[in-house]
């Protein structure tokens, strides 16, 4: 099977229909097909902080839905679909309050989708519902993996005794992950998050809100034992120079460097020209989620070891 993995649309409904167009795929019945590929979707369908034309929570996860339900397509679970199922579950050791805090910053991350499905009615319910049988990562028999954000095996192996066959959340785990500093939290943080180290005392950098940082996104797929800080973060471009250029002092963590099959992922909001971050790895987000001209990407595999910067599709 020939495979276009997709990444995060944030409610891009517009995006996504120009990408599937852009990819020679046809709306059947409601159902958007292609004669030799099939679409797997890297999560985060959902949360948009924008109100413009061509945003719509609801048509995309339609879409994605009907074209899971059809055969045509796979989805892997985003960290905004963990948080919308925990925003909605009851907490079970005090049913007055949810899994995630319904506090000001968790609701205007989720306010639009709220406001468009209206909160705890039966469609919000029947989402949050499909949302739970997404699996948390595919490896599939051709030979590529997908996650959200970090392939890392020991923290998959956590995970996996509360899981069903096929790699989907339980309510039990949805419930332990829910609670802060639990393995199966610091798990699954890192699988949908990625991973994320505190620099060196007296170091930091300011975010694109002006606010001072002293904790980094990390590149999880180098050999974090032999980089810098510098080499393995993940920041805006106008704060690299903040980054010092010094051993990483936690060896404890769970990335050893990936050497595995291809493997495909989102998340990050990258930017520029598309282009595999090594011969076995890309990630497909692209920061389609913001308003503008930002790119909805895609990664057109049809069975090739080495991933190229031609096999990249994308609209703006």
């Amino acid at each position: 099977m020939n495979y276009d993995i997709i990444g995060d649309i944030h409610g891009q409904y517009g995006k996504l229909i120009g990408l599937l167009n852009n990819l020679g795929y046809t709306e059947v019945n409601g159902v958007w097909l292609h004669s030799t590929h099939k679409v797997i979707f890297v999560g985060d369908l959902i949360d948009n902080q924008h109100i413009e034309s061509g945003i719509s929570h609801i048509k995309t996860v339609k879409l994605v839905k009907a074209m899971v339900e059809a055969g045509s397509a796979l989805c892997i679970l985003g960290n905004h679909e963990f948080n919308a199922i925990a925003w909605m579950m009851p907490n079970p050791e005090n049913k007055a309050i949810f899994l995630r805090e319904h506090n000001d910053n968790n609701y205007n991350q989720h306010k639009n989708f709220l406001a468009e499905v209206g909160e705890n009615s039966a469609h919000h319910q029947e989402i949050i519902e499909w949302f739970k049988t997404l699996p948390l990562w595919l490896e599939l028999p051709e030979g590529i993996r997908v996650i959200h954000a970090a392939w890392i095996e020991e923290y998959q192996a956590v995970l996996k005794p509360y899981m069903t066959e096929n790699n989907c959340l339980t309510d039990e785990l949805v419930i332990k992950a829910s609670r802060k500093d639990s393995p199966e939290y610091v798990a699954l943080e890192a699988l949908c998050k990625g991973l994320e180290i505190e620099l060196p005392e007296g170091h930091g950098f300011k975010d694109k809100h002006g606010a001072r940082r002293t904790g980094i996104r990390i590149c999880w797929w180098k050999n974090l034992t032999k980089s810098t800080y510098k080499e393995v973060a993940l920041v805006p471009e106008d704060a690299k120079d903040s980054i010092p250029d010094l051993p990483i002092e936690q060896l404890n963590l769970k990335a050893k460097g990936y050497t595995g099959v291809s493997v495909f992922f989102g998340h990050y909001w990258f930017s520029g020209q598309p282009e595999p971050v090594a011969n076995n790895i890309a990630c497909v987000d692209y920061s389609a989620g913001k308003s503008g001209n930002t790119p909805l990407v895609a990664y057109r595999w049809e069975g090739e070891s080495v991933l190229t910067k031609a096999g990249f599709r994308f609209v703006v």
